[in-house]
Formats: structure tokens, C-alpha cells, sequence
């Protein structure tokens, strides 16, 4: 949204709601789960593997409700350069970070902070970005570590989460010839 009576200002802003859920899943059992915590199943295509019924539970990367809000000013100067800041917000709700609904990768809710100021000429342009000025751990996946020493319905595995980069802050620097 650009408002005609403030020139250079940009508003923008996303609002999602999601219900992903399995239908009908049998996923593998997470090592360490034993047959009172669900796994007893057989694995549909692998008779004698056990697994466990995730059916009606949240799909992973799955947030219920995200948002973002953000906004983006441009002015120019008097001896014809340019400037800007701007600055985005966004909120992701709980979620689990695996695709098989393994208990122990819920993530908290999360919320990101991202801002920018430039300055500039028609050849040039210098940049401050900093992104995820909150410095949340984002994780976008996991896994069980391999040789962590677990098995279904022995001891636990460790978690191996893909994590996204902390608070980065950087200066970019643009030259058009």
C-alpha cells in the first residue's frame, strides 16, 4: 500500500492461517519410542518395521498462523541523491520441525526483525542490512543423528535441527558503470 499523501512511504503486510494436518499416515517410529508411546504399527510396504499413527496431527513446517508487517520509505535529497529505510516483522506460531511428527521437534513461536537504510546516487548506492536483528534460532528441519546411539524402543537419538542464519548485519556497496 503506497498512500498518495505521504510520498516515498510503502506499506506492506501478509496475514496466512493454515490447518495442514495428515489424513492418513503411518510414519517410522522415532528411535527410542516405545510400543506405550505409539509404536507398534507395521509400516505400510515394510512388514515387521514397526511405525506409528500420526493421523490428524499437524504436517511439519506447518505454523498455524504467520504474518509479516513491513514498510519501506524513499526520499530524495536536494543535490539529487537518493535514501531509504525500511524495516520488516515477521511471526511465524509454534510448529514441528519434522516431516514425521517426532514429539521433540515442536519450535516455539518465533518472531524476525529485519531493517535496511541506503543511500545513493544514479551510479551508486551504499547499504546497511541487518536481518534477523532478533537473533532467533530458526530450524527448518531435523533429523535423528546417525550413530547417536538409539534404536526404536531403546534410548533416545539426538536431534539434528537445519538451523537459519543468526543476526547478520551487512554493508553493501553497488557501483553501476
Amino acid at each position: 500500500y503506497a498512500p498518495f499523501s505521504i510520498p516515498g512511504l510503502t506499506l506492506r503486510g501478509t496475514l496466512a492461517y493454515n490447518k495442514a494436518e495428515y489424513d492418513q499416515f503411518i510414519a517410522p517410529c522415532w528411535d527410542g519410542q516405545t510400543a506405550a508411546q505409539g509404536c507398534s504399527t507395521d509400516l505400510p510396504g515394510y512388514p515387521g518395521k514397526p511405525g506409528y499413527d500420526i493421523s490428524g496431527q499437524a504436517t511439519g513446517m506447518a505454523p498455524e498462523i504467520s504474518a509479516t508487517a513491513g514498510f519501506g520509505y524513499d526520499g530524495e535529497m536536494a543535490n539529487g541523491w537518493m535514501w531509504g529505510i525500511g524495516g520488516d516483522v515477521l511471526y511465524s506460531d509454534d510448529y514441528n520441525a519434522s516431516a514425521m511428527g517426532h514429539p521433540y521437534a515442536m519450535r516455539d513461536s518465533y518472531t524476525l526483525v529485519n531493517a535496511m537504510a541506503y543511500v545513493g546516487s544514479g551510479n551508486w548506492m551504499l547499504k546497511l542490512l541487518g536481518k534477523n536483528l532478533s537473533d532467533e534460532m530458526v530450524i527448518s528441519g531435523n533429523l535423528e543423528g546417525a550413530s547417536s546411539g538409539a534404536a526404536a524402543g531403546r534410548s533416545q537419538a539426538d536431534l539434528i535441527g537445519y538451523g537459519g542464519p543468526g543476526r547478520t548485519v551487512e554493508l553493501q556497496l553497488r557501483l553501476s558503470f
